[in-house]
């Protein structure tokens, strides 16, 4: 069997993780959609740690997305308070995390619809201050945009090529076509 490349498999890995995010958003499975969301996010993060580092962390996760979804687009939340909302999803299937609950991140809750529900349910919440609603189908177009921008400083920062193909030849599906 002929070896994929790690551009290949990269792109397939988050081509195939895209689409499965939009049959789950037209399914309104929106759980599954936020747990896949952040998890791509994490491997996106996993890209771009120096090659000597073997292991991942937070702190990775953060500069992803800082760099690639929430600059570029002056979103309403910080990496930290994404980061806090994927802890408690992935680990609890709750937006607490322990970031929340010691006050140092507000607490992010996820709602679909127009602005209209979502101004309905902040004012039914509106006692609740250390909350904040982020619309998941607008979280995913920036989530999109982040690949995209990604991609585009991969093809003009040799370096950041250098190292996220590096980590991407250990990617499941660069072993085998």
């Amino acid at each position: 069997m002929q070896q994929s490349s790690p551009e290949e498999v990269l792109s397939k890995t988050l081509r195939q993780i895209t689409e499965s995010i939009e049959i789950l958003l037209e399914k309104r499975h929106s759980q599954s959609v936020l747990i896949l969301l952040f998890t791509t996010i994490d491997i996106l993060g996993s890209l771009i740690r120096p090659k000597s580092d073997l292991d991942t962390h937070s702190h990775f996760f953060k500069k992803w997305a800082d760099d690639y979804m929430i600059a570029p687009s002056h979103l309403p939340f910080t990496s930290e308070e994404l980061w806090g909302v994927r802890c408690g999803l992935l680990h609890t299937h709750t937006p607490s995390s322990k970031l929340s609950r010691t006050g140092k991140i507000r607490q992010i809750h996820f709602f679909r619809g127009s602005s209209l529900q979502y101004e309905q349910a902040m004012r039914t919440h509106e006692s609740q201050k250390n909350v904040l609603y982020v619309n998941i189908d607008e979280l995913y177009e920036h989530f999109k945009k982040g690949i995209s921008a990604f991609y585009l400083q991969m093809e003009t920062d040799a370096s950041l090529r250098n190292i996220a193909l590096h980590h991407a030849k250990a990617l499941i599906g660069t072993h085998r076509r």
